[in-house]
């Protein structure tokens, strides 16, 4: 039975070398291997290789997507993520997120493993991983909204009691990765909406630059000049550091600051009205679209209108000709241009003369059922909601 598996692994703190690229491929010979990642997928069977081990020796993030609804995001963090002990308070006994301690560092391992989450449209892995790498370098600058996610996401699975407050103020501004997130993860895309209406406190998000200039005048001389260094040999990580060190609060304190903290409750009710904002909206974009191609349709009927007047009775030997072909396609333009000439007749008030010249076609191609029938279902004979009484509805034998 086939079963699709997508894995893919990122390297962002260094290339791959040609010594990984070669072990790597040992694994699998359908690989797409790059300097940076490694992604295969199979119908049938499984990886070979183990995710765990491969982070610790060559990559950064691993993503697994299944068509069963699995889904697995993991990041490694070095020793040096100074906020692993505050993101774990805010997850809690999350049974779906885990720290895994790996030599001096740790992997973030995130896993949905059964049909838990509601995916609203299911798209195959290639992407995924890019959307969501930005996550990684964000977590090691201190910022705390992906925790948020993860409990957000644990209040619809582990049925979380309605009076429990949000353990942040929020997560907004969104970002495309944290939403990217929500969405491989199957997070109620409103609920995720309903958190981002309010902003994040400093200790989460961008730090604004005027605050970031401040804190560095406060830091000493030997740590700046730490930092200058890790930039001047191209440390990756050093970008990161650099912003964790100049935010306001290093130590956080989870449900302090000048936002009140939400309720579960309140971010539900928040949820729904957004939820019905969101149909509200799709609604009227349908019908404007729908208006839209309305009008095309009208300017187009217009123009072939023009057209027919300009050329007379030779449509009705394009007709002839239509019908002479014997295909579905040319019975469907013939009976496009029995309409028009129906409604120019209507316009000049000669319905009479058109039937007769009708029945004589009908009559004419009596054996071409497809198109009679077609022409028996369209409203080209009907006048004011009453047939027509014309020669072609008295049932008389053909000769």
């Amino acid at each position: 039975m086939s079963y699709y598996q997508y894995y893919e692994f990122l390297a962002m703190d260094r290339p791959l070398s040609e010594a990984d690229k070669n072990a790597l491929g040992r694994l699998s010979s359908r690989a797409n291997i790059t300097s940076n990642s490694f992604a295969v997928h199979y119908d049938y069977g499984d990886f070979r290789g183990n995710e765990k081990e491969l982070l610790t020796s060559c990559f950064d993030m691993h993503l697994y997507l299944a068509d069963g609804g699995a889904r697995r995001l993991m990041i490694l963090l070095p020793a040096q993520f100074a906020t692993r002990t505050t993101f774990e308070s805010i997850i809690g006994d999350c049974d779906f997120a885990e720290f895994v301690d790996i030599g001096e560092g740790s992997i973030l391992d995130i896993g949905v493993y059964e049909d838990e989450a509601d995916y609203e449209d299911w798209e195959e892995g290639p992407g995924w991983l890019d959307a969501l790498a930005p996550l990684r370098y964000d977590l090691l600058s201190g910022d705390l909204r992906l925790a948020y996610l993860i409990w957000l996401a644990s209040t619809e699975w582990d049925m979380l009691e309605d009076d429990i407050r949000e353990p942040l103020s929020g997560i907004g501004p969104l970002t495309k990765s944290l939403e990217e997130f929500g969405n491989f993860f199957g997070i109620n895309r409103d609920l995720v909406q309903a958190a981002a209406e309010a902003t994040t406190g400093s200790d989460c998000g961008e730090v604004s630059p005027e605050t970031a200039l401040a804190a560095l005048k406060t830091m000493p001389d030997e740590e700046k000049a730490k930092l200058l260094h890790r930039f001047l040999i191209g440390d990756p990580l050093a970008l990161s550091d650099l912003k964790a060190s100049v935010r306001p609060s290093k130590k956080m304190n989870l449900g302090e600051g000048k936002s009140r903290l939400r309720t579960l409750r309140e971010l539900r009710a928040l949820a729904d009205k957004k939820r019905e904002e969101r149909l509200a909206a799709r609604e009227r974009a349908k019908e404007e679209k729908r208006r839209q191609r309305q009008q095309e349709l009208e300017e187009e009927r217009k123009k072939r209108l023009e057209r027919l007047r300009k050329i007379g009775d030779e449509a009705w030997g394009i007709i002839e000709e239509e019908l002479a072909a014997r295909t579905g396609k040319s019975y469907d333009r013939a009976l496009e241009l029995v309409l028009d000439l129906r409604a120019l007749a209507e316009e000049k008030g000669k319905l009479s003369g058109f039937f007769k010249r009708l029945d004589t076609i009908r009559f004419a191609h009596h054996e071409k059922k497809a198109f009679i029938r077609r022409l028996d279902n369209s409203p080209v004979l009907c006048v004011d909601g009453d047939l027509f009484p014309s020669l072609c509805h008295r049932n008389l034998e053909v000769p």
